[in-house]
Parts: C-alpha cells; sequence; structure tokens
C-alpha cells in the first residue's frame, strides 16, 4: 500500500485475485470484518467517494495521525505548513453544486504560509513563517498531486482541488475546515435510498444546503432527505419509507404482512431514528453550551442505546434480517446507524460486541441496495 490508495475497481480485482470468483462474502462485508481485526492497530480501511472526478477509492488509513503531517514524510515542514494551507484555500470555496471547490495554479503560486489559519490555530498547530520560492512551490505542487493529496481540478485545466488521498487520510482535518455542505451527507439520506433501492424504484440525488432559498420554498422543514415526485413533496426519512411502502405494495415489501410483525419492524425502526440517531446529529455543534463536546455526548448516548438494539436483535422473529428472512425498513435504519458506528466521528466502535446486529449488518452489505446507498458511494463524501 506504500501508493496510499487504489481505485476501487482495482481494490476489487484484487479481493477476487485472492479470494477467488466466489469469495462467499461481500466487498463491502470484507472491509467492515478487516477494519474490526484491524482496530487494535488503529488502522483502517477506508472507502471514499472524490467529489473530483466521481471515483471510489480504496486505502489503509493511520487514525492516530489524522492530519495533514501524514504528507511530511516526504516533505519539509515549511512544504507540509504550505499543503496545509492549500487545504483551507480550497476548502473554502465551493463549485456550482456546492461542493469542494478549487484554486488556480496563480492562486496556489501565490497562497502564503506566513500566519497560522483558524483552524490550525484551533488545532494547536504553529504555522512556521519560512517562505518557500516559486519552483518550490511548484514542486511541491507536482509531488502533492502525484501522490494524490491533491488533483488537478477538472473545472479548470490549470486548477487544483482536494485529491483522492486526502479525503481517505485527513477526514478530521478536512472536517474542521467546515466543507461545504454537499461534502456533508447527512445518514438519513441512506434510509431513503436504500428503500428506493429495495422498491426498485429509479431516483436522482440533487445536493441542497440547508440554507438554499429553493430547498426553503419547497420544504418548510428545510432539512434533507426530501423526496420530490411529479405530485408528491415528502420529508422524513421514516414519513417517506412508510409513503413508498403505501404506494408502491407490489414491489419489495418493506413492512410484513401481519400486524404484529408490522409494529415490531417499525418498533426497531422507530428506536434507530427516534431514540438515537437526533443523539448525534450533527446539528448538535452548531449551538453547543460551554465546554459541551458533541463527539462524547453522541458516544455516550449511542453506546447506551446499542444493547436495546442488539435485544430486540436477538429476538427469535429476527433472522437473517432484522425481521425474518428479507430486508424490512428496520434494516433500512439500522444499516446506516452500524456504518455511523464504524465512522471515525464515533470512534469506530468495536460492534463485535454486539454479534447479531453486525451479522445482520453484514448480510444486508451483500446486496447492492444497501451497499449503492452507502454514504461512502455518494459523490462528494469527505468521512463525515
Amino acid at each position: 500500500m506504500a501508493r496510499g490508495y487504489f481505485a476501487q475497481a482495482e481494490a476489487q480485482d484484487m479481493f477476487h485475485r485472492i479470494l477467488g470468483s466466489n469469495p462467499g462474502i461481500g466487498f463491502g462485508e470484507f472491509i467492515g470484518a478487516l477494519n474490526l481485526s484491524m482496530e487494535f492497530l488503529q488502522l483502517q480501511l477506508r472507502q471514499i467517494k472524490c467529489p473530483g472526478d466521481s471515483q471510489t477509492y480504496v486505502g489503509f488509513v493511520n487514525k492516530a495521525a489524522d492530519e495533514p503531517a501524514k504528507a511530511g514524510t516526504r516533505l519539509s515542514i515549511t512544504q507540509n505548513n504550505y499543503f496545509r494551507a492549500l487545504l483551507e484555500s480550497i476548502a473554502s470555496r465551493e463549485d456550482a453544486e456546492g461542493g469542494p471547490g478549487y484554486i488556480s495554479s496563480m492562486e496556489a503560486l501565490n497562497t502564503s504560509i506566513s500566519q497560522p489559519s483558524q483552524a490550525s490555530q484551533a488545532a494547536g498547530t504553529q504555522v512556521r513563517a519560512s517562505k518557500l520560492t516559486l519552483q518550490e512551490k511548484n514542486d511541491t505542487l507536482d509531488t502533492l498531486v502525484n501522490q494524490g493529496w491533491l488533483a488537478h481540478a477538472p473545472q479548470s485545466s490549470n486548477g487544483y482541488t482536494i485529491g483522492p488521498r486526502s479525503f481517505l487520510e485527513l477526514q478530521e482535518f478536512l472536517l474542521s475546515l467546515d466543507l461545504p455542505d454537499a461534502t456533508r451527507r447527512a445518514w438519513q439520506d441512506v434510509l431513503v435510498r436504500i428503500g428506493l433501492n429495495l422498491k426498485q424504484i429509479p431516483y436522482e440525488c440533487v445536493t441542497k444546503q440547508a440554507n438554499d432559498p429553493e430547498l426553503a420554498a419547497q420544504n418548510p422543514q428545510s432539512k434533507v432527505p426530501y423526496l420530490l415526485t411529479e405530485d408528491q413533496q415528502l420529508s422524513q426519512s421514516l414519513a417517506i419509507l412508510e409513503w413508498l411502502e403505501e404506494s408502491y405494495p407490489e414491489r419489495h415489501a418493506l413492512l410484513p404482512k401481519d400486524p404484529a410483525g408490522r409494529a415490531r419492524v417499525r418498533s426497531i425502526a422507530q428506536l434507530v431514528c427516534c431514540d438515537v440517531q437526533p443523539l448525534q446529529n450533527t446539528v448538535l455543534a452548531e449551538y453547543p453550551p460551554p465546554s459541551f463536546d458533541s463527539k462524547d455526548f453522541s458516544i455516550f448516548w449511542v453506546r447506551r442505546h446499542l444493547p436495546k438494539i442488539e435485544a430486540m436483535l436477538s429476538s427469535p422473529e429476527a433472522g437473517d434480517f432484522c425481521h425474518g428472512q428479507a430486508p424490512s425498513m428496520a434494516d433500512a435504519c439500522l444499516v446506516p446507524q452500524v456504518w455511523n458506528c464504524l465512522n471515525p466521528r464515533l470512534g469506530c466502535m468495536d460492534m463485535t460486541q454486539y454479534p447479531n446486529t453486525w451479522r445482520i449488518y453484514s448480510n444486508c452489505l451483500k446486496g447492492a441496495a444497501f451497499q449503492q446507498a452507502l454514504p461512502d458511494q455518494q459523490e462528494g463524501y469527505s468521512g463525515q
């Protein structure tokens, strides 16, 4: 892994060369199992869909040093500070779709490292006042592009944008830079995408920021997910899943036929969406009281609720999935929650403590309806 990352197609080809054409385990499930086994090493195999080229990449990440200093193994301190300044400059822009933008080559060469940035100050990092010559900056830019930390911007032949390796390895730093909303996919979207995929209903994802006037005019809640059809405007994940079930009853059932089964599936779904998810929402960080750590708060309450989820999935009604042998609304809610638990934002929790939850999650990820809905498969994902 000296290259730092692989294109997903290349990684999947390697996966099949090692395990054979019928490995008995899906690629996504394999990554989840491998990450659990590497937890004590502080290593993680991540997948991201880079907004620059819309390609998915896979790479091993050292979670113990998630900052631009990772690039410093082949760069001087001054070059590394220059890289940090470039990332901050690029992150302050956004393209026409609301995602990360780019800076021109002239702007890159004129980027100064003489003053510490707000993000660097917050991280306790002192940016040195050393300077680079134009040739040294050019050489540094070439090195950063060749190693995947930066990439040539598709919008401009001579521009630079954030590279796939940075999205893979520098998640905590990038998130501290307040990237545009398009790079922060709310996991509630996953529920709706899974439901649409299970029902085999084609759809198009459109990125809207919460303060977008057009979104506010259509949806008074100004929140995602928001489903727009020819004659309906729907919001709230569970309400959308219920609408899908009632509008397309002939397709894959999201609810069992019997009243008791329907109540149980709804109970699991509401446990996740109403009791757990609101306590880990990034909105908690928007107006925190003094000394409030939203990450620790979220981790505490998620850990409090995971045993309750595990208990419900240990009942005889559970099978390969939350209820019986077919995925339901409950599975659509469970998968993004477990995926979030494996995310660095929640401390990459050890899900082996919850064997039934992990088993059902793994079974779900064998299906394309779930795999294709995950946040890291969406354009613009940056590790939130």
